[in-house]
């Protein structure tokens, strides 16, 4: 027999690391996620941005960096301006670094929603991976006589159950994305 709690856990696993990886997506929206994890050389060691300076969102568009040792600064902005996948320029101040966040361009919107899909369909692959080493599992089972024909069957309808409802939420969640990216 299935524990379909520890189905569930896994398959909510999988959903929080889609929801993680939609973070680093640009909706236009200013986001503490976009930068957060960004890794800084401060003092020969890379570190996080949020470990070594407070970020802040004083404005809808704008991201405020502001470091503990400001000695930091050229070096935030160093890392901000290769990190690629944002695209924004980082403008140096005295107490910090700002990162203005434009409005999408309809050609780089479209972009967005073309990579979110890609992630979604990945994301929906893992959890079918999980579907099928759980349902592995229920088949070994039966094979080795610790449960019935009939118990592998119910076993079979619950996990492909759980498996359609969260495959659902994934949707929800993609959608949801999409719709934060589609907005001007």
């Amino acid at each position: 027999m299935v524990n379909a709690s520890d189905i569930k856990l896994q398959f909510q696993k999988t959903i929080d690391a889609f929801q993680k990886e939609l973070q680093s997506l640009r909706t236009g929206e200013a986001s503490i996620d976009l930068v957060a994890d960004i890794l800084v050389d401060y003092y020969g060691t890379p570190s996080p941005i949020k470990q070594i300076a407070s970020i802040s969102i004083p404005e809808p568009r704008v991201i405020l960096i502001s470091p503990w040792d400001k000695s930091s600064i050229p070096g935030i902005e160093r890392a901000l301006q290769q990190a690629t996948h944002l695209g924004l320029n980082p403008i140096s101040e005295s107490a910090g670094v700002r990162l203005v966040v434009p409005v999408p361009t309809e050609e780089r919107r479209i972009a967005l929603v073309k990579e979110l899909n890609h992630k979604a369909e990945d994301f929906k692959t893992a959890l079918r991976q999980i579907r099928d080493e759980i349902r592995n599992e229920v088949k070994n089972q039966l094979k080795n006589k610790e449960i019935s024909e009939d118990e592998q069957y119910k076993d079979f309808e619950q996990i492909d159950a759980l498996t359609k409802e969260y495959q659902t939420n994934l949707e929800t969640v993609a959608k949801k994305k999409e719709t934060q990216i589609m907005t001007i």
